[in-house]
């Protein structure tokens, strides 16, 4: 039983290292790939109104009027079991079932939001930042962790 709970540990160590920053360019690329058409994923968003405020899972969040709150369904259940948006500041905000808005960590600051993705089994969230340059931004839930905000290449993200 203990070798058996030893390559159990040593495969999740090995399903969770971070992916390699030389690789983040061709990640990238390959993520629109990553979605199955036979996958339950989806998304919705939301226009913030002029109030700037939204209500996801029941937690009130303030948000730039004119921008998006998106809603996934990491899970495929038929609702959705994450929300995020750009706060006044540009601060990027999440909300969970059972958890109020957060900021998201690693510091990203953006303009707008952009449809989530599933990208390698990963949750990954998209932003719009206007620059100059105009760009595109993501991170990804990797390990139960967000990982460091990452620019798209070409605008894959």
């Amino acid at each position: 039983m203990r070798n058996l709970l030893s390559l159990v540990v040593s495969l999740s160590v090995v399903a969770c290292v971070a992916p390699d920053a030389s690789d983040e360019d061709s990640q990238a690329t390959e993520s629109s790939a990553e979605i199955s058409e036979d996958s339950a994923f989806s998304s919705s968003q939301v226009t913030v109104g002029p109030s700037g405020k939204v209500t996801c899972f029941g937690f009130v969040g303030t948000f730039i009027p004119g921008t998006h709150v998106q809603h996934a369904n990491w899970n495929g259940v038929g609702a959705p079991d994450e929300c995020y948006g750009i706060a006044p500041g540009r601060t990027i905000w999440h909300a969970w079932p059972g958890h109020s808005w957060v900021q998201m960590p690693n510091a990203g600051r953006a303009d707008n939001t952009l449809p989530p993705q599933l990208a390698g089994g990963n949750h990954r969230m998209v932003v719009y930042v206007a620059g100059p340059p105009a760009s595109h931004w993501y991170t990804d839930l990797h390990c139960a962790a967000w990982t460091g905000w990452a620019r798209c290449a070409s605008g894959q993200c």
